[in-house]
């Protein structure tokens, strides 16, 4: 048997599952919200949105774009197939139509002292509230938010006793304490924030690596998904230069990590 011990803030009272119950509670939930017929606009087509993810994706160069549209358009009659893009510009101001349905990166500053002298960084960030807020209006996506934390425990017949187990953020201590501080009726919402550094990304004419905010109301599933409710680039740490008179050096990496 599996035990839900809700926090007291909730309101709810603590239940008591089989496993099968409560996998079955943890899946079933009601689809009212029907698909978006054309998830793929501004593209005019599903075919140019993945042949745009493909060449951004492979970075393929302006010139390797036309090319293979070129060859693309030889090989369809015009007018008849899907694929409507004609050269790398239609690509380019679709992708730009795409672009401007985001909230736009903005520029900071961080800076650093390193052997007394004083360093400085531009660090690209943008605002999360847009993407919490589609996120929480999307009729949906708003099924699968977990709100209230929750103590899960597993039956163990050997020592004839409940053995916690921890399988999502809201299961957590951390989650717990945060409703515990907040007053009655208040919700968390919680993101989590990480850079992943091994993957160096070019931004326009800059290079930096992603810093991706997910959020820990929503299953794994979707939380690590890539699609609605996935994770959001909201900025990208600079790229620090590596010296070779310094590198591998304490004070160094130490500086390094502080940018």
């Amino acid at each position: 048997d599996i035990r839900v011990e809700y926090h007291p803030n909730s309101g709810r009272k603590h239940k008591t599952f089989t496993l099968e119950e409560f996998q079955r509670a943890c899946s079933d939930v009601q689809h009212t919200h029907p698909a978006d017929p054309e998830p793929w606009l501004p593209f005019n087509t599903r075919e140019d949105f993945e042949f745009a993810e493909i060449a951004q994706q492979s970075r393929l160069s302006k010139g390797q774009i036309n090319a293979l549209i070129r060859l693309f358009r030889k090989c369809i009659d015009i007018g008849k197939e899907a694929f409507t893009f004609s050269n790398f510009n239609d690509m380019q101001k679709t992708l730009t139509l795409a672009s401007e349905r985001l909230p736009k990166f903005e520029k900071e500053t961080a800076s650093a002292t390193y052997k007394g002298k004083l360093q400085e960084f531009d660090v690209y960030v943008r605002p999360v509230w847009e993407w919490i807020e589609g996120m929480l209006q999307d009729p949906d996506l708003i099924q699968h938010f977990k709100w209230d934390a929750c103590h899960t425990s597993k039956f163990d017949a050997q020592s004839n006793s409940w053995v916690r187990f921890y399988d999502e953020p809201w299961t957590g201590d951390q989650f717990w304490n945060i409703q515990s501080d907040l007053p009655p009726g208040a919700k968390p919402l919680l993101l989590s924030l990480y850079a992943d550094k091994s993957k160096l990304s070019t931004f326009g004419t800059k290079k930096g690596y992603p810093v991706i905010a997910r959020c820990a109301n929503l299953p794994v599933e979707i939380r690590n998904g890539k699609g609605l409710g996935g994770g959001r680039v909201v900025g990208w740490l600079p790229v620090i230069e590596e010296d070779g008179a310094e590198s591998g050096k304490t004070n160094y990496v130490n500086f390094k990590r502080v940018v």
